[in-house]
């Protein structure tokens, strides 16, 4: 669960929403860079963006919640679920956080975020 998301919205922090487009917005550079075709070239893109993730959105802690939960969010529909390419992606996704040098803390909260999308 992102917890400090959720702590966010309770109280009234009116700059959460905007980290999250922020965040959406990294993500779709994310996917445009030819490295986010393969693992390897994800795992090493995830590593590099963690400190923008960090800065642009609320700060170390709450950066490294919203980079793993928004890259999940951001191929889910509510409709369709993960589908065609995005099923690809997000499988990608799930192995470039498991093998990337990024925080312990980021690849906790992947986790967490691909149990909630039943993707374990």
């Amino acid at each position: 669960m992102a917890n400090r998301t959720i702590q966010e919205l309770i109280a009234g922090e009116q700059n959460i929403v905007n980290y999250y487009i922020e965040a959406n917005g990294l993500w779709e550079d994310i996917w445009r860079n030819e490295q986010s075709e393969t693992v390897e070239g994800l795992s090493r893109l995830l590593f590099e963006e963690q400190m923008t993730f960090e800065s642009q959105c609320g700060g170390r802690f709450l950066g490294q919640e919203i980079m793993a939960w928004s890259g999940f969010a951001h191929l889910y529909d509510i409709h369709t679920g993960f589908e065609g390419i995005n099923q690809e992606r997000v499988n990608r996704l799930r192995e470039a956080f498991k093998m990337s040098s990024c925080s312990l803390e980021v690849i906790a909260h992947a986790d967490k975020a691909a149990e909630s999308y039943h993707l374990e």
